[in-house]
């Protein structure tokens, strides 16, 4: 839902700015224009604290670490407690099945 209205104001963000190409005078355009880039803006920096970067050069972290976290369709969290209900262990990033 948050990706969802972060692409909304950005949307009408960018809209507005063509919009204000054509017609540079338009005052309440202009506010209107800005007013969605700066809830884009704050919803860009809500999500990035929740999920992540979005972007490559959003990350602060020059290591490029946030690429050995696991990607979104890694991680399940229904999953996570399989393995350990089966008797399986994790040791050192390998599923170790009991024989």
């Amino acid at each position: 839902m948050l990706m969802r209205r972060l692409s909304s104001e950005q949307f009408a963000a960018w809209e507005l700015h063509m919009y204000m190409d054509t017609h540079p005078y338009d005052r309440e355009m202009f506010m209107s224009m800005k007013k969605h880039r700066d809830e884009a803006s704050k919803l860009k920096t809500e999500y990035e604290a929740k999920y992540g970067p979005l972007t490559h050069d959003a990350a602060n972290d020059v290591s490029e670490s946030w690429t050995q976290n696991p990607w979104p369709w890694e991680y399940r969290p229904e999953l996570e407690d399989i393995p350990r209900a089966m008797g399986i262990s994790d040791q050192g990033g390998n599923y170790n099945v009991p024989v």
